[in-house]
């Protein structure tokens, strides 16, 4: 997705008449701007940044992106852009630490399916890699099964699918024999893997929708 259709869409969600979000709008950008002159510099973006935990954001290249008309100043509409790569964590690939802006990068599969059946260990956080860093080969990971996103969501599509169809309906009988423990054992198993797959399904939909609501909230230190 290029910087300019992510405008629109982030100009599409501050018009959505589902939720106000303006107040949380103007307090992002009253952080960044607190002389009230009415842009942010980059000095004043990238020191914000970093206090956000965001260092990847704070190139010049990316700041020059983000402003539209050039000006080496960020607007009003700059900063519902930013706000909305910031809070809709928009990958940057973790080899040249550029912003990816299309859908032409990779997703490391196991980081991802551990960073969303709930693993806190910093080393299983997702990992992304831009095509050009990929075909050079110029990063360093610990697995190698990548997916681009579009492959990545059948296979999530796919695992539902799987653990739907293996997942015994209330109404199914209830067959009792010599091996109940073990076939209790195989069904807490299936219940747990089940469990995880639909929890990562739902999480994965949610990022997807991205829906206004995701914004009000989020708290801004």
């Amino acid at each position: 997705m290029r910087m300019k259709e992510l405008r629109e869409l982030a100009l599409a969600y501050r018009k959505a008449p589902i939720n106000n979000i303006e107040p949380v709008l103007k307090e992002f950008f009253e952080e960044m701007d607190p002389q009230k002159k009415g842009f942010v510099a980059f000095k004043e973006f990238s020191v914000y940044m970093e206090n956000l935990g965001r260092p990847e954001l704070c190139s010049e290249e990316f700041f020059s992106k983000l402003n539209q008309d050039g000006s080496g100043k960020l607007d009003d509409m700059d900063v519902v852009t930013l706000f909305y790569i910031v809070h809709s964590r928009l990958p940057f690939c973790n080899s040249c630490k550029k912003f990816i802006e299309g859908t032409s990068y990779l997703v490391c599969v196991k980081c991802f399916h551990g960073n969303n059946n709930g693993k806190t260990d910093a080393n299983e956080e997702s990992f992304n890699v831009c095509t050009t860093c990929y075909l050079d080969e110029k990063f360093k990971h610990h697995h190698n099964e990548f997916l681009d996103p579009n492959l990545l969501l059948r296979h999530l599509r796919m695992m539902q699918i799987v653990a739907n169809s293996s997942t015994p309906s209330a109404t199914d009988p209830v067959v009792a024999d010599n091996s109940s423990n073990l076939s209790a054992n195989n069904q807490l198993k299936a219940g747990s893997s089940s469990k995880s797959i639909n929890q990562t399904s739902f999480i994965v939909a949610l990022e997807l929708a991205l829906g206004v609501g995701n914004f009000i909230g989020c708290s801004i230190m």
